[in-house]
């Protein structure tokens, strides 16, 4: 499992490509999205400022919402509740930590397609995204423009 080389940007961008784009999505630097009917699936690599680790942001933009003040309408951060898959799911994000690089590429690839393409998959249609803001315990991530598209009042 140990390496002397770590995985660099460009590997973590291959590996995201062999998820992504076999399923459609078009990719434009660290972006990738998918135009459906209803909703814009995206997905992001950000690299944080600190260190040599990325986040895995995604989300949806619901098309009838004309508005560019926001990345994604509803966003999201591949991670987990679960402390150790969070711990586990931020080292493999981390490519200074000599985590072999198959080992990562599988275990990030697990993680993608069982957390962010899981969740991307249940967001198709206004009801879907209805459902999703409805589950949630507060709003204050959710955009006005989206609340007030939907007629949901802020709780």
């Amino acid at each position: 499992m140990i390496s002397t080389d770590s995985m660099d940007k460009k590997q973590l961008l291959n590996v995201v490509d062999s998820i992504l784009l076999p399923l459609g999505y078009k990719r434009k630097n660290s972006r990738w999205q998918l135009v459906g009917a209803v909703v814009t699936k995206g997905v992001d690599l950000q690299r944080s400022r600190f260190a040599n680790r990325y986040y895995l942001n995604y989300g949806v933009d619901i098309n009838d919402i004309k508005d560019d003040n926001f990345s994604y309408h509803l966003f999201f951060q591949l991670g987990s509740g679960d402390k150790e898959i969070q711990k586990e799911i931020m080292d493999l994000l981390l490519l200074d930590n000599n985590i072999e690089d198959n080992y990562r590429s599988d275990k990030l690839t697990f993680y993608i397609k069982e957390i962010m393409l899981k969740k991307l998959s249940e967001l198709n249609t206004h009801e879907d995204i209805v459902a999703d803001i409805s589950s949630r315990s507060f709003f204050s991530i959710i955009p006005r423009v989206v609340l007030d598209f939907y007629e949901i009042k802020p709780r």
